[in-house]
């Protein structure tokens, strides 16, 4: 499983990286449907030949004492820092940047990121992009991982998903997991870095082959650089539990167990037609993919 993202491990108090993965799997019937996941997946390959931990760019260039400030120690912004300056060093000629993608990122609270801007801008040039799926699909996706690693006990994905989107919270108002507010993700994010440090893509879009060379440009302008390809995406078009296997994309076809319903997305925009409204107030209008 990957370890939670250092900075969202930070942020909720946890003492470190490897000591948390280890909590998650105590339990004998999470390690089982881990296992399973694992093997699902593992023919196609967990990490690209680069990304492995027997890289040229990885194997040989760390010590195990500097491994084990980061994934073993007290977390602190200072060892943060330290970690990715060291990966700067390896790459830099190789590579134009180094990255920590990380989903926890986006839910960083205003509190947090105060607390390390200044440290972390002393260091790096920091750009954040964002890459915002129909907010029910991306959801549903998740509740069916839930399901599949245990966490839901014998309730289907179908199930999960009613529940999800039915609760409530202060006022009677419906009430979701942080990752679906994608407005309040941007806006933060905007007000910590700057808005011109800050770029949201639309998966749908971004993916989307008619729109392929109008988005590689937005990003290489962005960022700086020429981009040329992009990968495959196993969410896009959505095919539900019918995904293509891609190579190395394990995390994303082995997540939906079952296809959403045309009922069920029904229901599920009725409740989240807020999240949906914000994003039109924010970027000034609604994906043509979302809401259908």
């Amino acid at each position: 499983m990957k370890e939670p993202g250092y900075l969202y491990s930070m942020m909720m108090g946890k003492k470190q990286i490897r000591e948390d993965v280890g909590v998650m799997c105590k339990n004998g019937k999470d390690k089982k449907y881990l296992e399973k996941m694992w093997f699902e997946i593992s023919e196609f390959g967990r990490k690209p030949p680069s990304l492995d931990v027997h890289s040229e760019y990885i194997e040989g260039m760390w010590t195990s004492d500097q491994v084990n400030e980061f994934f073993r120690s007290p977390l602190s912004a200072e060892k943060y820092i330290r970690y990715f300056t060291r990966h700067w060093e390896n790459v830099k000629g190789i590579f134009e940047w180094v990255g920590d993608f990380d989903n926890g990122n986006a839910i960083l609270s205003t509190p947090f990121m105060l607390s390390i801007r200044d440290e972390l801008l002393e260091h790096f040039d920091i750009k954040v992009t964002m890459q915002f799926r129909d907010p029910i699909r991306r959801l549903f996706s998740s509740c069916n991982k839930n399901v599949k690693l245990g966490y839901e006990g014998e309730k289907s994905p179908i199930e999960v998903m009613e529940e999800w989107v039915s609760r409530k919270g202060a006022g009677g108002r419906f009430v979701f997991e942080d990752n679906a507010y994608y407005s309040q993700i941007y806006e933060r994010h905007v007000e910590m870095w700057g808005k011109e440090n800050v770029k949201a893509f639309v998966m749908e879009e971004f993916w989307n082959p008619d729109r392929e060379k109008e988005q590689l440009e937005i990003l290489s302008d962005f960022l700086n650089y020429k981009f040329t390809k992009i990968h495959e995406n196993c969410y896009y078009p959505d095919m539900g539990a019918n995904a293509p296997r891609y190579r190395y994309l394990g995390d994303q076809f082995s997540s939906d167990m079952v296809d959403m319903t045309d009922e069920l997305y029904k229901l599920c925009f009725s409740h989240m037609s807020e999240i949906y409204s914000d994003f039109i107030k924010t970027f000034g209008y609604m994906p043509d993919e979302w809401g259908k």
